[in-house]
Parts: C-alpha cells; sequence; structure tokens
C-alpha cells in the first residue's frame, strides 16, 4: 500500500510538470487552480499511475503519448499537430533527467538495476528527483519553447505520422538503453543517445521548415487583406478627388473676396492635411481589374517598385473586366493573390539588381482563361531548384515564397505556370483556366 501511494504521489508531481512545461511553452498565463488544470493533472495523475503498475516499456510511453496530446490539444485549444509536437518535446526533455538519475544511481551511487526498477523509479523520491530536472531545464529553455510554439501548425497526416514514427525510434532506443545500461559499454550508450539526438534534430528540423512555410503563408494572407483595405481606401480617395473641385471653387471665392492669407492656407491645410498623394494616372491603369482587392496589391506593389527607382511597364487589356477573375471564389482568389504576390516581389528583388531596372505586368485573355505576364530584367543564371523543399539561393529562412507558389500552382488546376528568358528578360506566364472549360 505504501509504495502504492509513493508511486500516485510520483505520478502526481511529473503530472504537475507536464502541464508546467505546457503552460510556459505556449505561454499560457490563467491561474493555475482553475478546473481544467486541476481536472487534468488528476487525469493524467491515474492514467500514469495504472500504467505505471500495470504495463511495462515502450509500451508504457506509447499510452502517455497518447493521453498527453488529448489532454494537452482539450486543455489548451491546439491543433493535433502542434499536441503531438509539444508531447514530443516534453517527452524529449524527461529523457534527459531520467537518464542522469540513473546513471548517478547505478555507475555512481552502485545500486543494481534491479534494485532500481523494483523500489526506486517511479516513487516519489525518483520522480521528484526527475521532475526537478525536467523543471529546471523548461526554465532554462523556456525562450526557445516559446519561439517554436508561437506559430500555428497545420492539422496535417504528414506532421503527424513524421512525428509518431520519431517518437516510435526514440522510444525504442531509450528502451534499449536502459534495458541494457549495465551490459552495454559506455561508448556504446553514447552511440545510442546520439541516435536519440539525431532523431529529434530531424524531427525538429522537419517542423521548423514547416513553420518556416506557415509563416509565408500567413505573411501573403495578411498583406492580401492589408491591400483589400489599401484600395478601398484609394476608391475612396478617388471619390474624394471630385469633391476637392468644389473646394477649389471656395478658395478661388475667397481670394476674390480678399481674405486673408492665413485663412485660405488654414483652410488648405484642413482639406489636404490627412490625404496621402495617390497617381491617379498609375491607378487609371488598373482600371479593368476587379476591386476585390487585386487592383489594390498590383497598385501598391508598382508603387513599392517605382519608389526603389524600377521603371514598371503596365499594360491591362480590357476584357478583364468580363474574364474569369470576375468570378474566382474567395479561396481561389487569395492563391491568385498570394502567387502576384511572390511572383512580383522576385521579380523587383531580380531587377533592381540590374542597370535596366526594368519590370512589366501584362494581362490579357485568351481561349482557356487569362495570362498574366511578368517580366523584369535579371542578371545571372536561374536555378531550376529555387522553390522547391529546403532550397534557397537567399540564405536562411527565405526563399519560402516561391516554394508556396509552386505548392499552389500543384495543388490547383486552374493555375499554370510558364518561365522563359528572352536575352536580358525572364518572363513568366500565369496561365489562370476559365472554370468553364475545367473538367
Amino acid at each position: 500500500m505504501q509504495s502504492i501511494l509513493s508511486n500516485i504521489i510520483g505520478s502526481l508531481v511529473l503530472s504537475i510538470g507536464s502541464i508546467y512545461y505546457a503552460r510556459v511553452a505556449l505561454q499560457d498565463n490563467e491561474k493555475i487552480y482553475k478546473p481544467k488544470y486541476i481536472l487534468s493533472i488528476l487525469i493524467i495523475t491515474t492514467v500514469y499511475t495504472i500504467v505505471f503498475l500495470n504495463c511495462e516499456g515502450s509500451t508504457r510511453s506509447i499510452i502517455n503519448f497518447i493521453v498527453y496530446v488529448a489532454v494537452y490539444r482539450r486543455l489548451f485549444n491546439i491543433s493535433a499537430s502542434k499536441a503531438i509536437l509539444l508531447t514530443f518535446v516534453y517527452s524529449i526533455i524527461l529523457i534527459v533527467p531520467d537518464l542522469i538519475t540513473l546513471f548517478v544511481a547505478i555507475d555512481i551511487a552502485g545500486i543494481s538495476k534491479e534494485y532500481y526498477y523494483n523500489n526506486f523509479a517511479g516513487t516519489a523520491l525518483a520522480n521528484s528527483i526527475v521532475c526537478s530536472g525536467f523543471i529546471l531545464l523548461t526554465f532554462i529553455g523556456k525562450r526557445h519553447l516559446q519561439k517554436l510554439f508561437s506559430h500555428k501548425l497545420e492539422n496535417n497526416i504528414v506532421n503527424i505520422a513524421y512525428a509518431i514514427g520519431t517518437f516510435t525510434c526514440i522510444v525504442l532506443v531509450f528502451y534499449n538503453i536502459v534495458d541494457m545500461f549495465q551490459e552495454i559499454t559506455h561508448s556504446d550508450t553514447l552511440v545510442l543517445v546520439t541516435m536519440i539526438i539525431i532523431f529529434s534534430l530531424i524531427l525538429m528540423s522537419y517542423y521548423n521548415a514547416r513553420i518556416a512555410k506557415q509563416k509565408t503563408v500567413e505573411k501573403y494572407d495578411k498583406m492580401l487583406e492589408f491591400i483589400t483595405i489599401y484600395e478601398t481606401e484609394i476608391e475612396t480617395q478617388r471619390v474624394t478627388n471630385h469633391e476637392i473641385k468644389n473646394q477649389f471653387t471656395t478658395i478661388r471665392s475667397m481670394m476674390l473676396d480678399g481674405v486673408n492669407n492665413k485663412e485660405i492656407i488654414a483652410y488648405i491645410d484642413e482639406i489636404y492635411g490627412d490625404i496621402r498623394k495617390i497617381n491617379n494616372q498609375e491607378y487609371a491603369k488598373l482600371t479593368y481589374l476587379p476591386a476585390n482587392g487585386l487592383k489594390g496589391l498590383l497598385y501598391f506593389k508598382i508603387d513599392e517598385a517605382k519608389s526603389k527607382g524600377i521603371n514598371v511597364s503596365v499594360n491591362i487589356s480590357s476584357k478583364i473586366a468580363n474574364s474569369t477573375i470576375i468570378s474566382l471564389d474567395t479561396k481561389d482568389f487569395k492563391n491568385l493573390g498570394k502567387l502576384l504576390g511572390v511572383f512580383i516581389d522576385n521579380a523587383i528583388e531580380a531587377s533592381i539588381k540590374t542597370p535596366e531596372k526594368a519590370m512589366g505586368i501584362e494581362m490579357y485573355t485568351t481561349l482557356g482563361g487569362v495570362e498574366i505576364i511578368i517580366s523584369n530584367s535579371f542578371s545571372g543564371n536561374i536555378d531550376e531548384k529555387v522553390g522547391k523543399e529546403r532550397y534557397s539561393t537567399k540564405g536562411k529562412n527565405r526563399g519560402h515564397g516561391l516554394l508556396l507558389a509552386n505548392n499552389i500552382i500543384e495543388q490547383n488546376s486552374m493555375f499554370e505556370v510558364h518561365r522563359e528568358i528572352i536575352n536580358i528578360i525572364y518572363v513568366q506566364t500565369l496561365l489562370i483556366k476559365d472554370q468553364k472549360n475545367q473538367v
């Protein structure tokens, strides 16, 4: 009875440690005494105790892993992918003080492996020691944990499969170390520990790549939201410009009536004080585009390019006003916005490095839909690997824009891209296929 009570207390200690870790990693600042936390701790403690007393080895770890994923997902309202990653990192951190405690007890204190597992492991004292080391490591790595889990992770079967597969491999290696701790050499133990580290680094590298990609998606989503607002603002100002003509008439009358110059200047400042300059001539070139954010996106990018000294040529066919672009649903339009954002960003970046500093944007209707042509002057070679997974010529955390664009094109049959080089001009043609022609 005393042994069971000790195991329950030990399980309670680990449960509290696991909730502390998750709250730190997810930056959860709610009061710990809320019923949902207390209930979660009790559930984990109960399951952990039952599993510890009735299961052994890898079976015990896998069951606990599943329980932690379920509790974390429910308690913190996070995606399955994030709950799995959260549990995986928890398990990896916990392995460190667990192995250190095992090493100290057997190699330094001289306790036999049989005594360690039959009389010490899982007790209140053992779990308190392990949990203390775990909490210390969590506190030390607090900033890195919060950075890792501050990003959204999409529910993806590949993400889940990677995490579960890696965890299973680590569990098998870990229990291989535990079972043969006194029989194998320190060098063999080091090899097995290195395997655990390698497995962990591979999974973390994979998740970092997924997070970087997700950040790119969020960047272009936010940009499209902003551009839609920006476009509305431009339209509002175009209407305002008509009203300003009336204001000019008033100013002329004030001058003819001999009103003080200071009063006239104050009146002008009041009218124009909060109005940004909009190049109506440039905006007029986009007349035939729909007012659904696309017009604002192109105006914003053209303005950005010109501010960097790039000569931008724009040619939008009048037939675009009645083209397939008008009937795009929300999802397809957002994808189109992301594609154009990526292509134009890259065109700006490439052309600014050339003496010509030239860029072109053209849109025409075809029998199959709409062609959008983005061209730019460039110097150097275009590497075919750019935009593929894990490859970038632009340095750390760059190049995810083209990867995003390639993924959108691969997953949407209505988009098709052709690239070619004509003299010193790099040309990207985006074909938006007419949905009526889609089978």
